[in-house]
């Protein structure tokens, strides 16, 4: 859903048209694409509970002890460049996980194994491609001093249930973990198999023709959304596009209808799809539908959302999703394992090889009739 205000929905009528009119549909059911296998691994499992317990403020914090990999070391750091205190250098307090490479080569190696309390020069070398002219292959030293070490605690059974609500067990919580990790990557799949599908359902249907009263309707619509932003900063359109984007007026209303036709061209696709498959929206798909978008968009209330947005932008929105639904549904998708992609690739390069073979072959032929 767009983000118009109320009044500029009643002022800009989405025009009624036939997708099936201006649109010619080729292969949209079958459509074969391919996925990677769901997969969790133990590693992504162990990563995933120590951010749960660095987010419930349960690692350990010692004042004594020294830095080892996978620690993560509270430090005060000074870098100089021919002893000149460089900017960005300069922190207090930082939280450096040893072994995560957030800093230059050597930094974290050079702070694992200090000890709390302990202050070292680091004499290190920035990478010729570091953003900064100043910095790129200088040499510089850090000042490094040691305050405390953070340390992730072993998980037990009093700490998951600290931790969840739910399991009671290190076991129970591991398996809880995996299934929502499970859930969180079924859910990425969804979204990459629906991009697959739209992208060869634009190469297999065409829009033929705009209705202009479409394409006069979505460019009013993104001018009128971005003269609020505009207004918001006192500004005129002209000169906030310019101050945002680099652009002239006359830049911005070029992309207004670039983007407009992209978005055109997927209402029109499903719409034309949905006029021919006789898919509508069900009053319970639009209530269901409704209180999805409120959550997922982040509105107060569904009363919110449809002040913001008109019930027919929700409507053709939710519609669009009952379509792609139906595109999936009606799709061949393979799973592909990294072994299996291995193997095309194998096959694909023995088959190339083989024409090559041929191809040399038939042209010797060739010659020696000559």
């Amino acid at each position: 859903p767009t983000d118009a205000t109320s009044a500029d929905a009643e002022e800009l009528k989405k025009p009624v048209y036939t997708a099936s009119d201006y649109v010619k549909l080729g292969q949209y059911k079958g459509l074969e694409i391919t996925v990677d296998p769901i997969q969790v691994t133990e590693d992504e499992i162990d990563a995933e509970i120590e951010s749960a317990i660095v987010r419930s403020g349960k690692r350990e914090e010692l004042k004594e002890g020294t830095v080892t990999n996978g620690d993560v070391a509270v430090i005060d750091f000074v870098g100089k460049k021919d002893d000149v205190a460089f900017d960005g250098g300069t922190a207090k307090d930082y939280e450096l996980e040893i072994g995560s490479h957030t800093f230059i080569e050597g930094f974290e190696e050079g702070v694992e194994g200090m000890k709390v309390g302990e202050t070292k020069d680091l004499e290190l070398t920035f990478p010729e491609n570091y953003p900064s002219e100043d910095l790129a292959g200088a040499d510089v030293i850090f000042t490094v001093t040691v305050n405390a070490i953070k340390k992730t605690p072993e998980l037990t059974d009093e700490l998951v249930k600290e931790l969840s609500s739910e399991s009671k067990t290190v076991k129970e919580y591991r398996e809880e973990v995996k299934e929502a990790l499970e859930a969180n990557k079924v859910e990425q799949q969804r979204g990459t198999e629906l991009q697959k599908i739209y992208a060869l359902l634009i190469q297999n249907c065409e829009v033929v023709e705009y209705p202009q009263e479409l394409l006069d309707y979505g460019v009013s619509q993104f001018t009128r959304n971005y003269t609020n932003y505009a207004e918001q900063y006192g500004m005129s359109l002209e000169d906030f596009v310019q101050g945002m984007f680099g652009m002239t007026l006359e830049q911005f209303e070029e992309q207004a209808l670039i983007n407009t036709k992209e978005t055109a061209r997927q209402e029109m696709l499903l719409k034309a799809i949905a006029e021919k498959e006789s898919l509508e929206l069900t009053e319970e798909e639009y209530k269901e539908g409704l209180k999805k978008y409120t959550s997922d968009y982040g509105f107060a209330s569904e009363e919110a959302l449809l002040e913001a947005n008109s019930e027919e932008i929700v409507r053709d929105a939710l519609l669009q999703d009952k379509v792609m639904q139906f595109l999936l549904d009606n799709a061949v998708i393979t799973e592909v394992t990294a072994a299996d992609a291995t193997k095309a690739d194998a096959e694909s390069e023995e088959t190339e090889t083989e024409t090559e073979t041929e191809t040399e072959t038939e042209t010797e032929t060739e010659t020696e009739k000559e």
